[in-house]
């Protein structure tokens, strides 16, 4: 009689990424936030923006509009999504290791890439003057936006979902720190 023994999983250990010192973390992580801010008050402003150009027709507003978007966009939509990408790579938190995490990732790349490639054209013929069917497409991207910003915004609170498959394999095969002190 032979007795087969089950097939074992080989699981390598999981790749530690490397560590920011405090004051690095803390400084980083004080620049996402205030990128992450004022990509939210920018958005804010447009849709105000977008509203009484709308409503009004006063193309001093479409162009603030147009001016406002164009030239804040780009830094605040870049920085955010690379002191993010930086921070979530070098802490615990992990780009894969949790779902909030990740949520948050993918927003953040489909807001960088909404806003580069569709809305600062649009937001450049409103500076130019333009009328009609663009400004209620600015208006609802931007309020779009907006609403997606939020969400991130209470992922990074709430951290709802727990770890990802990666997530949980990482926490498995990691070295399990001692509590216990040691005599001496």
């Amino acid at each position: 009689m032979s007795i087969t023994m089950p097939a074992t999983r080989t699981v390598r250990p999981a790749r530690t990424a490397p560590k920011l010192p405090r004051r690095a973390r803390s400084a980083l992580l004080t620049v996402h936030v205030i990128m992450s801010v004022g990509w939210i008050g920018l958005n804010a402003s447009l849709v105000v923006l977008g509203i009484a150009a709308l409503r009004t027709g006063d193309p001093a507003a479409a162009a603030a509009l147009g001016l406002l978007g164009g030239t804040l966009l780009p830094p605040f939509a870049f920085a955010a999504l690379v002191t993010g990408l930086v921070l979530s790579l070098t802490t615990p938190w992990g780009l894969l290791r949790y779902w909030w995490v990740l949520a948050k990732f993918v927003i953040t790349v489909a807001l960088v890439a909404g806003g580069l490639l569709v809305l600062l054209p649009r937001l450049d013929q409103i500076a130019g003057g333009a009328t009609g069917p663009v400004r209620v497409q600015v208006l609802v991207a931007t309020s779009v936006a907006l609403v997606l910003l939020i969400a991130a915004t209470v992922l990074s609170v709430v951290k709802p979902w727990g770890k990802t498959a990666r997530g949980r394999v990482a926490a498995a095969t990691a070295p399990r720190r001692s509590t216990a002190r040691s005599p001496g």
